[in-house]
């Protein structure tokens, strides 16, 4: 847990006597803005890996159509069947 003691009044007894509220509003919308800042890199991020990944993608399947076709191109020919040639 994270204490900030300018958010508090300490007695002579050195306990907590009362607690800063006002301050309290500064700090929170300080951290909601880091929220808020971190959602939209964290989001634009997002958007750059998911188009890397369709592009990857879509690599991946040209490369495996082209597989398939040196594949078949490669394939030996069959005459038809009947008695072999001497």
């Amino acid at each position: 847990m994270r204490v900030c003691p300018e958010l508090v009044s300490y007695g002579s007894d050195g306990k907590v006597m009362s607690v800063h509220y006002l301050n309290l509003i500064g700090m929170l919308l300080n951290e909601l803005q880091k929220q808020v800042m971190e959602n939209k890199d964290l989001s634009r991020e997002n958007r750059e890996l998911r188009s890397e990944d369709r592009e990857l993608r879509s690599e991946v399947a040209q490369v495996r159509e082209e597989q398939a076709r040196t594949a078949a191109s490669e394939r030996p020919c069959r005459g038809p069947a009947g008695p072999a040639a001497p």
